[in-house]
């Protein structure tokens, strides 16, 4: 029940004593409610807090985990191919020692993309990362990052049309290879994956879409965040959790947004917006 203006509402305690002294002690009834309601306030903050130093925690715990991963298991099969060349380089076929060193620089090659990304997402938290821009084609850009792109046995089919852009061209290209690479992780062995392009009103949409399980609703933005991860990947390629939030941010400075839908008939759909030559320019 509300006081009236000017007054404050108290609690009055009153005890005799022995030598008939009477004791009063009077309580401000709001100031107690203010300091419990501060109080509370404090404590759920602090609850707060402790469960987000958690969850870093635990994406730290998953990041070097999937690192490690990342380099530990190449780095056995780099040794392996390195101690079977020295070792039995002489008794090996010409087709043998080819497989051996493709096996190599496409181990070579995944490392290199690995910190490639740990240096770009420094640059990112540090704010030191550019972007230079010039003329060029999206279907040239695509088509060279299917190129330098393990697809682990999955069916890419390109469907674009030559589209100016001015863009850096790196960035788009790992954008490009970092969401086809992201596919291929999440859809079964053969799965199709489809890339087309939509133009109008001066921008650009790349479409790549995939047949597989799909993006469920609530991760749909939470999986374009550093370190956030889908619940189906497997066990023998965890990933990092940083190719789509790379994807976002070399989007992002280019003023454009990617983001994903669900595909037709089942899968998911990644669609990158980038401005065309002329309103880039």
């Amino acid at each position: 029940m509300p006081t009236p203006s000017g007054t404050r509402r108290v609690e009055l305690a009153a005890q005799r004593l022995r030598d008939g002294v009477l004791v009063a002690l009077v309580h401000d009834v709001e100031d107690l409610e203010h300091a419990k309601d501060a109080l509370h306030r404090s404590l759920a903050a602090e609850q707060a807090a402790n469960e987000q130093l958690r969850a870093v925690e635990q994406l730290r715990t998953n990041f070097l985990s999937a690192v490690a991963h990342e380099l530990r298991t190449p780095l056995t099969v780099v040794l392996g191919i390195a101690e079977s060349l020295r070792n039995h380089d002489g008794k090996l076929a010409d087709g043998q020692r080819h497989q051996l060193l493709e096996r190599l620089h496409d181990n070579g090659r995944r490392r290199k993309r690995l910190l490639e990304d740990l240096l770009d997402l420094n640059r990112l938290t540090s704010g030191q990362l550019t972007t230079e821009t010039a003329l060029a084609d999206m279907a040239e850009i695509v088509h060279e990052a299917i190129d330098e792109t393990d697809t682990d046995g999955h069916d890419v089919r390109v469907d674009i049309a030559a589209t100016a852009v001015a863009v850096d061209t790196v960035q788009i290209r790992r954008a490009v290879a970092n969401v086809v690479r992201n596919a291929t992780v999440h859809t079964p062995l053969g799965t199709r994956i489809d890339i087309s392009s939509q133009t109008d009103d001066g921008v650009v949409r790349l479409h790549i879409a995939d047949h597989g399980p799909g993006v469920a609703d609530a991760l749909k933005t939470r999986i374009f965040a550093a370190f956030e991860q889908g619940p189906s990947v497997p066990r023998h390629r965890p990933g990092t959790g940083i190719g789509l939030s790379l994807v976002a941010e070399f989007v992002a400075a280019h003023g454009g947004r990617a983001w994903v839908e669900d595909t037709p008939g089942g899968g998911a759909t990644f669609v990158l917006k980038v401005p065309c030559a002329r309103s880039a320019a």
